[in-house]
């Protein structure tokens, strides 16, 4: 995927089916039928709002411990080489596939190496407007590595990013998102983990206070 067009807090990438479909190598034939007739498109991020709450608001928020999400980690590349973690709660998982397959709301059901496909596709942008929309720091930017991607319940994505990133930090970062193409749009919230000394830079920055993204 080329790098996206930024406009303010919008960033414009161009997605292309085939690369999904080169990743998942054969595998979930049904999800591969729909992929001719999902031509190469344009995709407009938005960002609406941000804010930085505790993980428990933030469990509560992908529906509880048990519910499946969708984990996306990137590397940072710059003076600091960090990493993010996005993880995106199913019902905006389902709801993008539903969108870029042109299929009601609510034709996908189940989480499959389709959806987790076009999680990897949009997560480089979607980790660039994260860094847009809460940092000056130019010097930040996301690293050339395709995102490993995976479907992990939501407490078991909570507790390594605890162990593994968090460093004793008890809260992350969410972001309301505008995902839009010429023929439909989405509404959802995306959260971010980030490494302590990230969120410690961040949120002093830009003067995140707990609180949720306006609805």
């Amino acid at each position: 995927m080329k790098k996206p067009v930024r406009r303010g807090k919008t960033l414009i990438c161009r997605l292309d089916p085939a690369e999904w479909a080169t990743r998942m190598q054969g595998k979930q034939e049904g999800a591969l039928s729909n992929l001719p007739q999902m031509a190469s498109m344009e995709m407009q991020i938005t960002a609406l709002d941000t804010a930085f709450i505790p993980v428990a608001e933030a469990i509560e928020l992908v529906g509880g411990p048990k519910k499946q999400v969708v984990a996306a980690s990137l590397e940072l590349a710059g003076a600091a080489p960090d990493q993010i973690l996005l993880v995106y709660p199913a019902p905006v998982t389902l709801g993008l596939a539903d969108m870029l397959k042109r299929c009601p709301d609510g034709t996908t059901s189940a989480l499959g190496q389709l959806e987790t496909s076009i999680v990897s596709e949009i997560s480089p942008t979607t980790g660039r407007l994260f860094l847009v929309s809460t940092s000056d720091d130019t010097r930040l930017r996301i690293g050339t590595t395709t995102p490993g991607t995976r479907i992990r319940m939501a407490t078991a994505v909570f507790e390594i990013a605890r162990a593994e990133m968090m460093q004793g930090r008890d809260g992350v970062f969410i972001m309301a998102i505008l995902f839009a193409t010429d023929f439909r749009s989405l509404v959802g919230t995306v959260l971010i983990v980030t490494t302590a000394g990230l969120a410690d830079a961040l949120t002093k920055r830009k003067g995140h206070g707990g609180r949720r993204p306006a609805e």
